[in-house]
């Protein structure tokens, strides 16, 4: 949850000590490798990014471009077929958003919200990378709006304004 919106916990900094990584992986037999899923449009800046940075530590990273419905059931099937997917994740400030990831992870998920962000805190079942900032508002009288993992827009064709 960001900080400043009403139930927001403060979690402690997490180190950033790249040296330590490259000293714990150096001692490996073998570099470790895991495979990026990420929906594949554009150049891929975020992943290739992500791939550097990992393999500068000492990771081996394959990025894995795939069209949107063969990635949303490799994420979101029912076998979760992967190691690590760049997604984003809609949700509410309610935190909504944690019980899918909790499901993803094998994690239960407490109901109450600041309960929910001291599991995550805690057990880091997944690395938040960024949050992207902007505002999403919508006048009260637009009704017929649903949205989905996908946004908000697929369901444009049922909106309709209330007098």
């Amino acid at each position: 949850m960001p900080a400043g919106v009403p139930g927001y916990v403060p979690f402690p900094e997490l180190p950033l000590a790249p040296d330590s990584a490259r000293h714990l992986l150096a001692s490996l037999h073998q570099r470790p490798r895991f495979e990026l899923l990420t929906v594949g449009s554009g150049e891929a800046a975020l992943e290739q990014m992500l791939q550097a940075r990992l393999a500068a530590v000492g990771f081996d990273v394959t990025i894995r471009q795939l069209e949107l419905s063969a990635f949303l059931g490799c994420v979101y099937g029912p076998r979760h077929d992967f190691t690590a997917a760049v997604m984003g994740i809609p949700g509410d400030v309610g935190l909504g958003y944690l019980q899918p990831l909790g499901d993803l992870t094998g994690i239960p998920v407490p109901a109450d919200p600041v309960a929910a962000q001291r599991l995550f805190a805690e057990r880091l079942p997944v690395i938040w990378l960024y949050q992207g900032r902007g505002v999403q508002g919508m006048n009260v009288r637009v009704r017929g709006v649903q949205t989905d993992m996908r946004g908000e827009l697929p369901s444009i064709a049922t909106w309709y304004v209330t007098p």
